[in-house]
């Protein structure tokens, strides 16, 4: 008897998903020879690497604030404080 941490023939399990999605997958499949995917669960696989890959790169940017300051003039640009009030 196999005790269920031996690897077995076959390291995987099985997911369940809407007949509807699965005739969707084929036909697509099915379409896109060039894709070169020969099943659904091949095609899921990839799918869910990707969304994987896109969560993780979403989790690793980091937001920079830039503050912009307004664009001097020509009249401006011998030293005048744009921020400071003519007079």
């Amino acid at each position: 008897m196999k005790s269920k941490s031996s690897p077995g023939k076959d390291d995987r399990i099985t997911i369940k998903i809407d007949k509807g999605m699965w005739k969707a997958i084929t036909k697509e499949i099915r379409d896109h020879p060039e894709w070169g995917v020969k099943s659904v669960s091949e095609f899921i696989r990839h799918a869910v690497a990707r969304e994987l890959e896109a969560k993780k790169s979403v989790t690793e940017r980091k937001v920079l604030e830039i503050q912009l300051r307004p664009r001097l003039s020509r009249g401006d640009s011998r030293g005048r404080d744009p921020e400071k009030p003519l007079g």
